[in-house]
């Protein structure tokens, strides 16, 4: 692609213009009907800067208005991706996306977000062809020097991990005022769920259909019946009842939570871990459950590369994550007395394996060795369950003879579509795999199992077996 190199009056914030100047180039704001409202203009747009200025992050998160403007957050980023029909076009012959807010009382108002590159060295890349924007969020894994920003181009919109010192455009945010908010409230002042599952509930600004999630915190009454991520995810740990709350703009919203109780049945076949019977989300063996990207905790409609929960794009031809990634992994070392290859482990945290967060740290998702340690004592057969092709583990161990798990062949989920089920059988393991080591995307890959080890790209959807008992010691597999 052709760079236009287009040369700037200014990059860093006030080398030309005074904030009060500033101040009068922000445009108006945008009333979407989210936490926060939208800038109509980029920072320093005016007739003769169309795209407006360019800024490195400390640069960016030091911008204010004196009436309190600022950039906005990754989650007031996806807020707005969320609640609004983004549509490429053009206008006055800049070319990027109208945002049309798609919230009830607030339909029509929209926003236009121009394609306006980035700075690079003295000049601005790619202009009308992408957008790149600043959040507030930096990056904390596995460094900091990087921070959030939005990509976009034309039929695709998707997360950054940007190196601070990077010349990208800003949307100012303005808050809402207290005074603005009279009161809030849940979408249910009562909700029941059934043990070992998760929800949202969304809260509103009391008699609107104003989505707030993004501004509130978050508290449970009772953490051993549900628990509550920072983010707004209502997990049912345990049977009860208990008061949920959400604290925004200085008001509080509660809903009771009911919780009913659901047994999940685990086999002991004479191993380190008891298996479950099920898949998370199954009402029995041959359901094929839930699908969960890696490290994910909720099931999502779709599984894309873009969406996934530690997705970083350093640049548009290389895939690295902000988490679990090489840095944290190391390298293989080989070990010349031995004549062996050391692989090094990377085990899920506990808030980020799904077993574990639904079941208050009871179960947990099984490792490699947990998956090679079933195979390795176990008779496997296909067979079919209930019309549910999968497979069959059988004990060997002496003593247990006869206990047995199926597996369903689950498949996965790509995209919106589900992939070799009822011809493939792929649970993951909580292990990052180690074989792609020197690749491009040596960092995009985790392991799922049924019989032997295979890696799969972690965004992709797959089942979940729990186990619980004695935890391994998360060893890999070595590639075969």
């Amino acid at each position: 692609m052709k760079n236009l190199r287009i040369k700037a009056l200014t990059f860093f914030l006030g080398a030309v213009f005074t904030m009060a100047q500033a101040q009068e180039l922000d445009g108006e704001f945008v009333d979407l009907g989210l936490s926060v409202k939208w800038s109509t203009h980029n920072q320093y747009q005016s007739a003769k800067t169309r795209y407006g200025n360019y800024f490195n992050w400390s640069k960016a998160t030091n911008a204010r208005t004196s009436t309190g403007a600022r950039i906005p957050s990754k989650e007031e980023w996806q807020e707005l991706i969320d609640n609004c029909i983004w549509k490429w076009t053009f206008q006055d012959g800049v070319s990027g996306y109208l945002l049309t807010s798609k919230v009830k009382g607030y339909k029509g108002n929209s926003i236009f977000i121009p394609a306006a590159g980035y700075w690079k060295d003295d000049h601005v890349e790619d202009l009308s062809s992408f957008g790149r924007y600043w959040t507030s969020t930096p990056v904390t894994s596995p460094d900091l020097q990087t921070a959030y920003s939005i990509f976009f181009q034309e039929g695709n919109i998707r997360w950054k991990a940007d190196k601070k010192e990077y010349g990208n455009s800003i949307r100012m945010v303005m808050p809402l005022s207290v005074r603005e908010v009279a009161g809030i409230s849940f979408e249910k002042s009562r909700y029941t769920m059934q043990q070992h599952t998760s929800a949202r509930l969304n809260v509103t600004v009391s008699e609107e259909a104003r989505n707030v999630n993004h501004a509130c915190r978050w508290t449970s009454a009772d953490e051993s019946v549900v628990r509550v991520t920072d983010d707004g995810l209502i997990v049912a740990v345990g049977p009860g009842r208990c008061t949920v709350r959400a604290e925004a703009f200085g008001k509080r919203a509660e809903c009771t939570v009911s919780v009913i109780k659901h047994d999940v049945e685990f086999v002991d076949m004479g191993l380190d871990v008891l298996w479950a019977t099920s898949n998370i989300g199954a009402d029995n063996p041959s359901d094929y459950g839930d699908y969960f990207a890696w490290a994910e905790i909720e099931p999502k409609e779709t599984y894309l590369r873009g969406n996934y929960r530690y997705a970083s794009y350093v640049n548009p031809y290389s895939e690295v994550n902000t988490k679990y990634n090489q840095e944290s992994a190391g390298y293989p070392i080989y070990d010349f007395e031995d004549d062996t290859v050391i692989y090094p482990s990377v085990t899920l945290e506990p808030a980020d394996d799904v077993a574990s967060v639904l079941s208050g740290g009871e179960w947990r998702m099984p490792t490699s060795r947990d998956f090679r340690e079933l195979a390795d004592n176990s008779r496997q057969d296909t067979v079919a369950v209930n019309g549910v092709n999968g497979i069959l583990f059988t004990s060997t161990v002496h003593g247990y003879e006869g206990n047995s798990i199926f597996i369903p062949f689950g498949g996965m989920m790509d995209r919106d579509e589900p992939v070799g089920r009822g011809e493939r059988g792929l649970i993951w393991t909580s292990n990052l795999s180690t074989l792609h080591y020197g690749g491009d995307n040596d960092a995009d890959y985790a392991i799922s199992a049924g019989i032997g080890p295979k890696d799969e790209h972690r965004h992709l959807g797959l089942p979940v077996r729990p186990v619980k008992g004695a935890k391994g010691d998360g060893s890999i597999w070595p590639p075969f």
